[in-house]
């Protein structure tokens, strides 16, 4: 009987229906309190009162001691190892349905950078305060019984990144916290798990291949990579790429002390990246370094954006991943022009993405054209139009365009709604409003207010 101590009956098919009966009652008090919950959140609401998805998170249903329900008891929130012998022997096949939400930090010893994980919690919550947070998967073995976690593990690598045999090194049980953060094309991830090797063969890529690059960055363990002409190791805070077209193996290893490797990185479509593929291919493998310079900066993006992700909301998601890509851009930009190994054409490339990207940094100032672009890499202005040549627009026409796109982006965005409009155009190097409304007009056929109104539904 519930809230008993004792178990008052010694039949062992008695005393199982008891325990089975507690855990359902127990589930459907947790139940009912999120409920109540929620229900209290929305009169909040209904009453005026901010809701913020960030408090709410840490109000949470799963209460771990003195339960005073129905009498004294305590929750035990891992659940059992042992299961009913029964349903082996019927066939039984993992449930490797998406997890529950849970929340849970993972944190770089020593002078490592933490990594906060944003609570699913707050992600299923973001309704109520009406505030939106960035689109974020998560997996994690805790949430999976013990006998099925490396299965579990094994398949959703497989549904979430691309195929790949997997082998089990640690000699305790699976472990691995893994998370996504979409950013548009982009997708940035984090895991921190226990020893294993993960094998992409030729015959997995021709089952499925994305055509992605894979930036990792090593934040605690060992790394190696193996392909069929390279082998290397990497340590703690370096950097290295590898791509889902080549086969390879790859083998985490814990350091001296610790039982879990933690790392992030991310997942980058191909075809954007602008380096010519066989400049990028000389990269492919290569230790990079994130200590110091263009790698420090990009290691400092990635783990501030897993950090603080609860602060952004969907439509930061595609901004966070053209900056993602640009850092990656111009470190590897920086990495094979510091090579000096490059043909010229490769050379001229890598300096048309530092033009591309100086241009980027600096379309707030009225003062940028291909003058004064040309001058602050130390070169002619006609020299400048001859790396630009074979482009689709002049260097003048893509300032213009980069600048108007956006100042479009800044009007259809609703948090921006209350933001005059000669502000967002000053923003974006247009100090003049009537100049500005007869360039936007000119390329978009709509005045900047009307395609204001109309991105807002506003029906004027």
């Amino acid at each position: 009987m519930f809230a008993s101590d004792v178990l008052q009956d010694n039949d062992p098919d008695h005393q199982e229906k008891t325990i089975k009966f507690n855990e359902l009652l127990a589930n459907c008090l947790i139940f009912h309190t999120a409920v109540d919950i929620t229900k209290v959140a929305n009169d909040l609401i209904d009453e005026g009162w901010e809701v913020d998805p960030v408090d709410l998170a840490t109000v949470t249903p799963y209460i771990t001691s003195k339960t005073r329900r129905f009498g004294t008891w305590h929750l035990d929130m891992e659940p059992p190892e042992i299961r009913d012998p029964a349903i082996r022997d019927t066939g039984h096949r993992p449930q490797c349905a998406s997890p529950p939400a849970r929340e849970f930090d993972m944190h770089v010893a020593a002078h490592d950078v933490p990594l906060h994980r944003a609570s699913d919690a707050q992600h299923a919550k973001q309704g109520l305060a009406g505030r939106e947070m960035l689109i974020e998967t998560a997996f994690h073995t805790r949430d999976v019984l013990a006998p099925d976690r490396f299965s579990c593990w094994r398949e959703h690598i497989s549904q979430t990144y691309v195929p790949m045999d997997v082998e089990d090194d640690s000699t305790a049980d699976t472990t691995v916290s893994q998370r996504f953060l979409a950013l548009g094309a982009v997708q940035l991830w984090t895991m921190e798990h226990s020893p294993m090797t993960l094998r992409r063969t030729q015959k997995l890529i021709q089952q499925s291949d994305p055509e992605l690059y894979h930036l990792s960055l090593n934040l605690r363990g060992t790394m190696g990579l193996t392909s069929s002409h390279h082998e290397a190791q990497y340590e703690r805070y370096d950097l290295v790429l590898h791509d889902t077209s080549r086969p390879h193996l790859l083998r985490a290893i814990t350091s001296h002390g610790e039982d879990t490797i933690l790392g992030t990185g991310l997942f980058v479509p191909r075809k954007l990246l602008p380096l010519p593929e066989n400049a990028i291919d000389s990269l492919i493998m290569r230790r990079l370094s994130a200590r110091e310079g263009i790698g420090a900066l990009l290691a400092q993006f990635l783990t501030q954006v897993t950090r603080d992700s609860g602060s952004y909301r969907p439509v930061d998601g595609p901004r966070l991943g053209t900056v993602a890509v640009d850092l990656l851009s111009a470190l590897f930009a920086h990495t094979l022009d510091a090579g000096n190994t490059l043909p010229p054409e490769s050379h001229q490339q890598t300096l048309a993405l530092r033009i591309r990207a100086f241009i980027q940094a600096n379309l707030h100032d009225p003062q940028l054209a291909p003058r004064t672009t040309a001058a602050a890499h130390n070169i002619s202005t006609s020299y400048l139009h001859r790396l630009f040549q074979h482009e689709e627009e002049t260097v003048a026409a893509w300032i213009r365009r980069q600048r108007l796109e956006h100042t479009r982006r800044d009007l259809a965005d609703p948090a921006q709604r209350t933001t005059p409009i000669y502000a967002i155009a000053a923003r974006w190097g247009f100090p003049r409003a009537a100049d500005f409304t007869r360039t936007f007009r000119t390329a978009y056929g709509i005045p900047p207010r009307d395609y204001r109104n109309q991105a807002h539904g506003d029906g004027e």
